[in-house]
């Protein structure tokens, strides 16, 4: 790939002096998966509310690398700009407006992420994201520590426990983990985990680098229902269709983690479902309530639609 050449409002983004210098963006490569679809969105400057967009792509995913927010505010812009990509590419749709207010929403000021027009019709759209994984990243200064610690073995994966831990204070971890692992080796064994409040560290025999997996709770179907259409067992968690109907979108589009294939993930979600054609179901789930459909994807080209065939307009999204 020509740097020079390839995605020039990218790298006027980057290297412009555009981002500050703790945007987790700032150093962004071109080979990032998301590059293609942030060209996209920087061309569409003539889109009726691309301004306050933009001020939120460039100030949002800001912070100390101590912790993980700038991780996961990042991952939220990445959906939202992989959503405004597969409307156009993946729908077919266009973009009319960036954070515009519905006529249908509850709440005063509570706008939509996208209107979109297509078949014909005028659709708002809301964009969401399944963010338990994302929350459960290392921060990127403890990864960086743990990689250059002198070890005689090799941390070979880090589970995050706190996923608001702030690692300005790991230096008091560091003799801790030492002497956990020295008294190990001197039994001629492999240390077993070692476990703090915040995160738990897996070893094995070898030298310590910075390839360090990540372990996680992955999301599975049987969490995702939930997440979309309720009831959820977890206390303040609002089902993200009551969310954005009470913002009086039309559509919810939401990235999810795409451990299954797009069938497993439907028929487990939703009632009552019939495939239609392409990336196109319907159900007569009532869950979904009063809007058009969910779009789900897991990244900005793989993706499915699932309409509400009790939604008796025939204005709906397909693909």
């Amino acid at each position: 790939m020509n740097e020079t050449t390839e995605f020039p409002s990218v790298q006027k983004l980057i290297h412009g002096g555009v981002l500050p210098p703790n945007h987790y963006a700032a150093n962004l490569s071109l080979s990032d998966p998301i590059v293609p679809a942030l060209e996209f969105f920087l061309s569409l400057q003539d889109v009726v509310g691309f301004s306050s967009k933009y001020k939120k792509l460039v100030k949002t995913p800001v912070g100390s690398p101590d912790r993980n927010d700038r991780i996961v505010n990042w991952a939220s812009m990445c959906a939202e700009l992989g959503a405004i990509h597969l409307v156009v590419h993946g729908l077919g749709a266009q973009i009319v407006g960036f954070d515009q207010i519905s006529p249908k929403a509850a709440r005063p000021k509570a706008d939509c992420d996208l209107v979109v027009v297509a078949n014909g019709h005028l659709f708002f759209v809301e964009v969401k994201r399944k963010a338990s994984q994302d929350k459960q990243r290392p921060p990127e200064t403890l990864e960086m520590i743990l990689s250059e610690l002198t070890l005689p073995c090799k941390i070979c994966g880090i589970e995050l426990l706190d996923r608001n831990y702030d690692c300005r204070n790991f230096g008091a971890e560091v003799p801790k983990i030492k002497e956990h692992v020295e008294k190990a080796f001197s039994s001629d064994k492999v240390p077993e985990c070692f476990v703090t409040d915040g995160f738990k560290l897996y070893f094995r025999s070898g030298q310590n680098t910075s390839n360090i997996s990540h372990f996680f709770d992955p999301s599975f179907s049987d969490d995702i229902a939930p997440y979309l259409l309720g009831p959820s067992n977890k206390k303040d968690m609002i089902p993200m269709v009551d969310q954005v109907i009470e913002k009086g979108a039309d559509y919810l589009i939401c990235r999810i983690p795409g451990w299954e294939d797009w069938p497993t993930i439907i028929e487990n979600c939703f009632e009552q479902v019939s495939y239609s054609n392409g990336r196109t179901y319907f159900t007569k789930d009532n869950r979904i309530q009063g809007l058009r459909g969910i779009v789900l994807f897991s990244r900005y080209n793989d993706f499915c639609i699932v309409n509400n065939i009790n939604d008796q307009s025939g204005a709906w999204l397909t693909a």
